[in-house]
């Protein structure tokens, strides 16, 4: 079973890091740590975790290092053109239908949180479109990568692959960068691994793209444990089911500040805290803008 398909139990309580993480069928858990995290498993146990288990987690075969990632992730490239295409008469289209189809779940997050549907809807679309696309990356091995990515043995194979494709790059450009990345990465991996003990899931399962995020609003896992919340009242949070995923994002934003009356340059800022892009949030506003008009 994936990690898609597990419900994720909401609990009010973080533990200590105690579920068996079995692994697949016939996969041998008698290898070696890969060197490149090795320093991860002894931080993880300085910082509590139980080092039995995380020794185990990074044994498992599906744990690897992942240095292409490591690179995309080290320089931020945004062009006007990375998002027209969201805002295209069929991307519009795809929008209207989905909204009609799910009309009542949508508008009822909208009415609780007052974050417009067609907000959550340009969000679902941008971030997954739909569901259709929430990423193949293992979520652990992202941040695990990134975590590291600051020491020299793989900082300089991640500023040889970007100068490679953008000559202006320089080394420390990239050195900031990845010391600010290896800084949250490492948190982020924290809140996945308490993620994973409060659910009881194998947690290389769980998949998403390159940046770590996963499920149709595309969370990452300390935004999961803070604002993902139920909303179909089955008990269960599934950000991969719509009624939770929506109304994680209402919820999200309404605690980011978002209200029924703010200007278009205070949505813009509360949208960057979903993600910290101009052109994402004016890409969000657009496509909600067209949805309306087309209503």
């Amino acid at each position: 079973m994936s990690a898609r398909a597990i419900p994720l139990v909401a609990l009010a309580v973080v533990g200590a890091l105690c579920w068996p993480g079995p692994a697949r069928s016939g996969q041998a858990q008698g290898g070696k740590v890969p060197a490149a995290f090795r320093p991860l498993v002894e931080r993880l146990a300085a910082d509590g975790f139980d080092r039995a288990l995380i020794e185990r987690l990074y044994r498992d075969p599906r744990a690897s290092y992942l240095g292409k990632t490591v690179a995309l992730n080290l320089k931020r490239i945004e062009r006007p053109a990375d998002y027209n295409h969201f805002l295209s008469r069929d991307s519009v289209r795809s929008g209207e239908e989905f909204l009609a189809r799910h009309r009542p779940v949508l508008d009822g997050v909208a009415g609780s949180t007052g974050v417009p549907a067609e907000i959550l809807v340009a969000i679902l679309f941008v971030e997954s479109r739909f569901g259709r696309d929430t990423g193949r990356h293992r979520v652990f091995n992202v941040y695990s990568s990134l975590a590291v990515a600051e020491r020299p043995k793989h900082l300089e194979p991640a500023l040889q692959r970007l100068q490679a494709r953008y000559p202006g790059t320089t080394r420390a450009e990239v050195r900031r960068r990845a010391r600010k990345k290896a800084a949250w990465a490492y948190g982020e991996l924290k809140a996945l691994l308490r993620l994973a003990a409060r659910r009881g899931f194998d947690v290389h399962a769980l998949k998403g793209s390159w940046a770590g995020a996963f499920g149709l609003p595309q969370f990452i896992p300390s935004s999961f444990l803070t604002y993902a919340v139920d909303g179909d009242g089955d008990g269960l949070v599934d950000l991969d089911v719509l009624p939770d995923a929506a109304a994680s994002i209402g919820t999200y934003l309404r605690r980011h500040g978002w209200r029924r009356d703010l200007s278009k340059r205070q949505k813009t800022k509360v949208l960057r805290t979903y993600n910290n892009s101009r052109l994402y949030a004016l890409t969000i506003l657009a496509y909600a803008d067209r949805l309306r008009q087309r209503r």
